[in-house]
């Protein structure tokens, strides 16, 4: 929340104990995300680009079972061709 820029390649991860449907909206966002929703093992099962900010009347729903949620700079999945069903490799630095 109340970001206003991202790198490049920067993000934010969310990680949750289950795997189930998530919900996100972006609020206090001022910025467009893509909004990447991952499963247990990594694996993208839905996701949305060129979100709406700054507001909560639009929700961004996973659509299947997801454990984990990266939200990035808007272009972030095309740029790098990423889909469903592409496994990321997350690394923490």
């Amino acid at each position: 929340m109340f970001r206003q820029s991202l790198s490049e390649n920067e993000g934010m991860i969310f990680l949750f104990q289950d795997d189930s449907n998530k919900t996100f909206w972006t609020k206090d966002t001022y910025i467009s995300l893509d909004i990447i929703f991952l499963d247990s093992k990594f694996k993208i099962v839905s996701y949305y680009t060129n979100t709406l900010p700054n507001q909560t009347k639009v929700v961004y729903d996973s659509k299947f079972r997801s454990q984990f949620v990266i939200e990035t700079k808007n272009g972030f999945l095309n740029k790098n061709s990423l889909k469903v069903g592409d496994i990321l490799d997350i690394r923490y630095q």
